[in-house]
């Protein structure tokens, strides 16, 4: 799964188009998108019949889980199926996600029917297989005084991210992490103080190595607002708030991208205050070949006029630094420049130095892309920058993609700890001109 990661400088401003997409009346409420396989699951407060949908107090109807195919872009199957009764239960259903065909989603079933009155949220579990007799199953660590809610799994089904208002926590509501280690769940620990805050942080989403969830807190736009942080293999990065039209002054939340890298759904309730579900899509290219570039430029330098005698030798100035004796040198320069190649030659007998008998202009380009270049900060650890120095070509935009994950950062810097290499990708292009697209591709090594 690749995911994004964004700064939010000028330099890396995209388009983005915003549009709701109706799962239903308008009038109802609808929330908490997940897309898996060509479905959109999300949580709605539709009437499902007059059997099964519960009022509150006010008249309004609880919130059940439902399903609708993705046709493309952001058109949805009319028909949207709600899930099973054994999901949809007496209260609230909302936030889902899937991993090997279990459902995992939030439910304030801790609540009393016959009262109406409702409970603290917990996650619970349920198969999605249409053989099984789909027992429902609550996380280990769900309590009756406080919400467990919000459920997002990774990829290998080994992490689970949610938010909870444990009184333990750094603010009105947290995010935990779990491990599944030993065929169960480990005990929750708080993300840390650099995701949580003292104000609300919830609806996690993890795409990837990237993690996106809502806060409130100061500096947002208003409201719940969608911020980004990237896991480096210890740490989370600094979150970042997404830009507009995606976050506005109203609550924006629950974040989740389609297969395609550069759209998805989010919910906010910025039309009518009620929560909607509104499709986005990132006017940037995506490609799948990339050049290749070389990390060495070899050349052979050769005098073929002259011989050397017992008198006479050669030696060659190559123009970064290095030197070499004799008639013929192979050299390989490890970067891109304009090299100044020289040849003189050392009477052995009197020392003379007869300098620049021949020379040469090297220019190294590598076939006028840009350059995915590299500076070592300390052992481990790497820069990785875009050198535009060596290209005649104009270039607007650009991202990286960085072992499946997508970046939008200016500059990158690499953690190797135990790797020994990472595959870095680069996509840039003229926002003025639309057949500018080049993708490159370089291995950098420890």
């Amino acid at each position: 799964m690749f995911a994004f990661v964004f700064n939010l400088g000028g330099y890396f401003a995209q388009k983005i188009s915003v549009k709701q997409v109706k799962v239903n009346d308008f009038e109802e409420t609808s929330f908490a998108p997940y897309v898996q396989e060509g479905w959109l699951y999300f949580a709605s407060n539709k009437k499902r019949s007059s059997l099964t949908s519960i009022q509150t107090e006010d008249g309004e109807l609880f919130f059940d889980l439902f399903k609708a195919e993705i046709k493309g872009e952001n058109k949805l199957k009319s028909k949207h199926i709600p899930l099973t009764d054994s999901i949809n239960r007496q209260f609230n259903e909302t936030s889902s996600c899937i991993y090997n065909n279990t459902i995992y989603f939030s439910s304030n079933s801790f609540g009393e029917v016959k009262k109406k009155k409702i409970g603290k949220y917990g996650i619970f579990m349920c198969s999605l297989d249409s053989s099984s007799n789909n027992v429902i199953i609550p996380f280990k660590y769900n309590d009756k005084h406080f919400n467990v809610a919000h459920p997002t799994i990774s990829k290998d089904g080994k992490l689970l991210v949610f938010s909870s208002d444990n009184i333990a926590g750094e603010g009105m509501s947290d995010l935990y992490f779990c491990k599944f280690e030993n065929g169960e769940w480990s005990t929750p620990q708080n993300l840390g103080i650099n995701i949580n805050t003292e104000a609300m942080e919830t609806f996690p989403s993890l795409q990837g190595k990237t993690l996106y969830f809502a806060s409130d807190r100061k500096g947002g736009r208003g409201g719940l607002d969608i911020y980004v942080s990237n896991f480096d293999g210890d740490f989370w990065s600094k979150p970042k708030a997404l830009p507009e039209p995606i976050n506005t002054k109203y609550d924006d939340f629950s974040y989740t991208l389609n297969p395609d890298l550069k759209s998805g759904y989010f919910s906010s309730n910025r039309t009518k205050k009620r929560d909607g579900i509104f499709y986005f899509e990132y006017d940037m290219p995506v490609l799948q070949e990339f050049y290749q570039q070389e990390l060495y430029f070899c050349y052979l330098f050769e005098e073929t006029e002259m011989e050397e005698t017992d008198s006479l030798k050669f030696q060659w100035n190559l123009g970064d630094g290095t030197t070499y004796n004799g008639m013929a040198v192979d050299h390989c320069f490890e970067d891109t420049g304009h090299y100044h190649i020289s040849m003189s030659v050392i009477d052995k007998h009197t020392g003379t130095v007869f300098e620049n008998v021949s020379s040469y202009e090297v220019i190294i380009d590598a076939h006028n892309h840009p350059v995915i270049d590299l500076e070592d900060l300390k052992p481990g650890v790497v820069k990785v920058f875009v050198n535009k120095k060596w290209t005649n070509k104009k270039f607007t935009d650009y991202y990286w993609i960085v072992e499946d994950d997508f970046v939008f950062e200016e500059e990158l810097t690499l953690k190797f700890k135990d790797k020994s290499e990472i595959n870095v990708k680069l996509v840039i292009w003229d926002k003025d001109s639309p057949n500018t697209v080049t993708g490159i591709e370089r291995i950098v090594y420890k």
